[in-house]
């Protein structure tokens, strides 16, 4: 497994400590079907050139693209997602993004924006932009929301009651979150996906290779799968959200 050197609490800690979901999760998956998990922490551009030749087997959470789906197979990856915002506990709580009209947005340098700025939100984009950075840029009055991934936002409150950061309702829903697994990994055999559509472009349900049964990936991620069913994955997360 790969992930960059930053943190994503409470899924993986920053390097080179490696604890948290991501591990307990990944390490019992790869146990249960004889393998042992080892994990690389590098610039994210390092880890992606290792995935492109094979060199490092998957990122644990990784958003689809046409231009990533080149070189990566996207599997559900036993967890689930949904983006919000925090701002300065003196704002009131936004509900639409249409309340955020005439405000100032912070986002990571490449990160979604779900149309906010065609409703009158001011978009600036930053380079290697943490939640740490961006609490302090909003209590320095430079910018009024930062949009992040909300299991995250929620830990860090959790764990920091008192730092002056509103969560909001705003906005989307839970959707599946997905690894990105190397299709030049020894460990990803390729077969044919007799499903696929040429008529359609390649997407995360429409792609013209799948792992073969027997591989190594295959059964990874219905190991993955298995500890979800089972509320294996649940309790991880229960003890790592109430640890103080």
């Amino acid at each position: 497994m790969g992930y960059r050197t930053s943190e994503r609490l409470p899924l993986i800690n920053a390097a080179p400590d490696n604890r948290g979901l991501y591990l307990d999760l990944y390490s019992e998956a790869a146990k249960r079907i004889g393998c042992e998990l080892k994990v690389s922490r590098l610039p994210k551009k390092r880890i992606l050139q290792g995935i492109q030749t094979g060199q490092i087997d998957f990122y644990p959470g990784f958003t689809y693209s046409p231009s990533r789906a080149k070189y990566v197979a996207f599997f559900e990856n036993g967890l689930e997602t949904r983006i919000s915002f925090i701002s300065s506990s003196k704002l009131a709580n936004v509900t639409d993004l249409h309340e955020m009209s005439g405000k100032q947005l912070i986002v990571a340098n490449g990160g979604a924006t779900f149309g906010a700025e065609k409703l009158g939100v001011h978009i600036t984009f930053i380079e290697n932009l943490d939640l740490n950075r961006a609490i302090n840029i909003i209590r320095e009055g430079r910018a009024d929301f930062y949009l992040y991934h909300r299991d995250t936002l929620l830990y860090y409150l959790k764990m920091n009651p008192s730092v002056g950061m509103r969560l909001h309702s705003c906005c989307g829903t839970s959707r599946p979150m997905h690894l990105g697994f190397s299709k030049v990994s020894k460990h990803f055999q390729a077969k044919h996906n007799p499903d696929y559509d040429p008529g359609q472009p390649i997407s995360s349900q429409n792609d013209d290779v799948l792992p073969a049964t027997d591989s190594v990936v295959a059964r990874f991620v219905e190991s993955i799968q298995q500890l979800k069913k089972e509320g294996t994955l649940l309790g991880f997360l229960h003890i790592i959200m109430n640890k103080q």
